[in-house]
């Protein structure tokens, strides 16, 4: 596949090359030429190599073109140029490390560069590298005078790729105030506040999906239009990337010292940082003192809603939901998002009324297929009524008819309807998916990050509990041997799955397998099976109250169950042993 991506774009290089048009022409006609898709189907390794295709390309075109140029001529071409496979290599390869690499070190390799006022930008990165207050304070000092705009932009465009580099985002703080220094009065449009935006989202576009609340995500875009050249917020900004890295201690150092203008965004930071350090009590205190400005608000109050849910205060979080969705239509946060947090904590308490009611209230205006499958959970869980929630994802199903967890809750609903065959159906359909989704090129589940990993933990998890609900299924239909023969694909896809090896040895109990089924139990839960009897007796568990059993929830194994299978396990394994030894002694007896 790369030979024939290289072989297409180097056509296109030749056509290029020998067209009239300067070199930053030409390689933006290679650079617009991948940002259209080229590399969109390539691996890893495929990708590794069309980036060294893009750099030797790049270089050769502006060496050529330098040998046939005055030296002194076009050096803001040069950048323009080296801007442009910068951020292809970013933003179309996404291979941060090696834009990095290319900024830092071909600003100074290419001739040009280096006998022009740009090649500053070397000396600035090696000073940001071995950051030091003082000398980078003479580096922005000698580069405040001059006009560098387009250094101004490759800064920019530096400091988002160190973002993309995992180890070096601290960095950024120091790279974006060199930026603000770089300003030039004659491109005032090249404000803190757009430099603060044009990098904002790439800082807050977390590792994990869920590491950073709604809140969050729209304090930041609101923060991005409240920045103004006449503040003094890099103290603010170096906190941001403090905190978008982790260092939420250092990140609140930075935060408290920041400027009249962003301070009460500086509070609502601190009190993430606490927040994330489970420091609740200091966290609510800060999102306290954040909510007093207007714009910082909404967002304030939903992440306190936050905390009062990890603290299981869950009726006072459901009165900030429920009032942040009033104003849903003036705040960034999405209504969605509040609907489902809502009616979690409605389920939490219990309240099968007020999430009825929410649901009811906003069924017409639900965007997000996760709260559509929220209400199916709900009415299937709560207010336990299989018929509407199977009706309800019916619906849904029509419209995403791919979606595994909508699968599931249909399933779940026509099991508790006594729907056996449809059930069977619905959960052969999931392994089916379960199976497709390694090569579909629009998967239900969550794919691996690369071809080469083993498969990913939530197909397996899927897949265990398709298996275990199918094994149900069957049972209820009187058909046992098909039930083991899928229970033992659960216990083969996860050994360790507690439901799967509960739910083989129970039925294998039921078909006659005593022996067999206690034998896999007891080394299941790590118990000799040679012990004394007494030895036996002290790991029998007390008796405890058995645990409702869920007639639409298959795969869920009670602490209390687990013990009395234990004590069943034991107490026919002593009868086994006892037998064998007896049958031993009549058979040496016999041959006596």
């Amino acid at each position: 596949m790369v030979a024939d991506a290289v072989s297409h774009v180097g056509a296109l290089m030749r056509a290029v090359v020998t067209a009239t048009g300067t070199p930053l022409v030409q390689i933006r006609s290679l650079c617009c030429h991948i940002s259209r898709g080229l590399a969109s189907s390539l691996t890893r390794d495929e990708v590794r190599q069309m980036v060294h295709f893009v750099i030797s390309k790049c270089d050769h075109i502006l060496g050529t073109w330098y040998l046939e140029k005055d030296s002194g001529s076009a050096t803001v071409e040069f950048l323009e140029a080296q801007f442009d496979v910068a951020r292809v290599l970013l933003c179309s390869l996404h291979d941060a490390c090696a834009a990095v690499d290319f900024l830092t070190h071909m600003s100074v390799s290419w001739p040009l560069c280096r006998a022009s006022p740009a090649a500053q930008l070397g000396t600035i990165v090696d000073v940001v590298r071995d950051f030091d207050v003082d000398r980078s304070g003479r580096i922005s000092s000698a580069c405040s005078g001059g006009k560098f705009p387009v250094q101004s932009r490759l800064l920019r465009l530096y400091a988002a790729c160190l973002v993309n580099c995992d180890d070096e985002i601290p960095l950024c703080s120091a790279v974006l105030s060199l930026c603000w220094a770089l300003q030039s009065p004659c491109n005032a449009r090249e404000s803190s506040r757009n430099v603060f935006a044009a990098v904002s989202g790439t800082i807050l576009r977390p590792k994990d999906e869920s590491s950073v609340d709604d809140g969050t995500q729209a304090a930041v875009a609101t923060l991005a239009n409240v920045i103004d050249d006449n503040s003094n917020d890099s103290a603010f900004l170096r906190g941001y990337c403090l905190f978008a890295s982790g260092e939420f201690d250092d990140a609140v150092a930075h935060f408290t010292s920041a400027g009249r203008r962003t301070r009460p965004f500086a509070y609502f930071f601190i009190g993430c940082c606490h927040g994330q350090n489970s420091t609740i009590i200091d966290a609510q205190a800060f999102f306290h003192r954040a909510i007093q400005h207007p714009q910082v608000e909404p967002y304030a109050a939903f992440n306190i809603a936050v905390l009062l849910e990890r603290s299981k205060e869950f009726p006072a979080a459901c009165q900030i939901y429920e009032a942040l969705l009033q104003d849903a239509s003036t705040i960034s946060i999405s209504r969605d998002t509040l609907i489902e947090r809502a009616c979690r904590c409605y389920e939490m308490t219990a309240d099968i009324v007020a999430g009825s009611t929410l649901f009811s209230r906003h069924a017409n205006v639900v965007e997000s297929v996760d709260v559509a499958r929220s209400y199916v959970h709900f009415l299937l869980r709560c207010v336990d009524d299989p018929a509407s929630a199977l009706d309800r994802a019916q619906r849904l199903l029509d419209r995403f008819p791919s979606d595994v967890p909508l699968l599931e809750y249909r399933s779940q609903a026509h099991f508790a309807l006594s729907h056996y065959e449809d059930c069977i159906a619905g959960l052969d359909r999931i392994l089916e998916l379960c199976s497709a989704s390694h090569t579909s090129t629009d998967p239900p589940l969550k794919r691996a990050k690369s071809a080469d990993l083993a498969t990913p933990p939530e197909h397996v998890s899927v897949k265990v509990n398709a298996y275990i609900n199918k094994s149900l299924a069957l049972l209820c239909l009187r058909r046992k041997q098909e039930a083991v023969s899928v229970l033992q694909w659960a216990v083969f896809h996860d050994p360790d799955s507690v439901p799967a090896q509960f739910n083989l040895c129970a039925l294998l109990i039921i078909i006659g397998k005593i022996e067999q089924a206690c034998a896999r139990w007891l080394q299941f839960k790590g118990i000799d099976l040679d012990l004394d009897p007494g030895d036996y007796d002290r790991l029998m568990q007390p008796d405890v109250a058995p645990a409702p059993i869920a007639r639409h929830v298959a795969g869920s194994v009670t602490d209390a169950q687990q013990s009395a299978l234990t004590n069943i396990a034991i107490q026919h394994w002593l009868h086994i042993r006892a037998d064998h030894v007896f049958m031993k002694r009549v058979r040496i007896a016999l041959r006596q």
